[in-house]
């Protein structure tokens, strides 16, 4: 854009700027889909740099590789953020059976806090109530997770290898969460995304994972994927600090 250009559309956009209603000017939807095309060239070239394989049929395949692959069997202790009807985390109960292993469900059990693509508000909701999962091992943690997860990590020893399952959906819980463990997670430790991306959409799960490697300089390798781009799994490779 030419210097004069510049200068006259940057004094018809100042006003709106300095009185708050750039917003309105440029409208909810242009901004949303701006915010799309951002981030679909994003993912495009984490994938390009990263391919997700091997490539599994179910997200349930993927786990047994995951624990065959990184060497689950032993003590862990099993974070979920999004668990629902609990499935995911009842399969981890039946598939790691170490006596020392602790899993843990992170919810409100009222359903999604905020719109999530084509769900509305409240869409999962469980009434309140928790899966029934008969296991002294596993605990539930209701509520949102900037009311829980902080005094959780307070009262509870992270030192055991993690597998943190993160099924939120949504860019802001993701991005919480992962903000919140950045300096409990260690080499080795497993990060499992239950909605990685959409071909149509990267905005949620896979903007909070390039939002967090940015900001904190943490260093990942793909152990594999199901559904295309849907469930992705990752080990921690290098810290920061490490």
């Amino acid at each position: 854009m030419k210097p004069n250009l510049r200068k006259y559309a940057a004094g018809l956009l100042r006003p709106a700027f300095l009185k708050g209603r750039l917003g309105a000017l440029v409208g909810k939807t242009v901004e949303e889909w701006g915010l799309r095309l951002a981030y679909a060239g994003k993912v495009s070239r984490w994938l390009q740099e990263n391919p997700l394989e091997p490539q599994f049929d179910s997200r349930y395949e993927l786990y047994s590789h995951v624990i065959d692959s990184a060497d689950l069997r032993g003590p862990i202790t099993y974070l979920e953020f999004g668990v629902a009807t609990g499935r995911s985390i009842a399969w981890w109960v039946d598939n790691n059976a170490h006596k020392d292993s602790a899993l843990y469900g992170f919810d409100c059990f009222t359903g999604l806090p905020e719109e999530w693509y084509w769900h509305p508000k409240g869409t999962f909701d469980q009434g309140g109530a928790t899966p029934d999962i008969d296991d002294k091992r596993v605990t539930w943690v209701k509520g949102y997770f900037q009311n829980t997860l902080q005094s959780f990590i307070r009262s509870h020893d992270l030192d055991r290898r993690l597998v943190v399952h993160l099924d939120a959906d949504l860019f802001t819980s993701t991005h919480f969460v992962l903000g919140s463990l950045a300096p409990y997670l260690k080499p080795n430790d497993i990060i499992i995304f239950d909605e990685f991306t959409r071909l149509t959409d990267a905005t949620h799960e896979f903007r909070a994972f390039h939002d967090f490697v940015t900001a904190y300089g943490m260093q990942f390798s793909v152990l594999g994927a199901s559904g295309g781009y849907v469930q992705v799994a990752m080990r921690v490779d290098a810290t920061a600090c490490a």
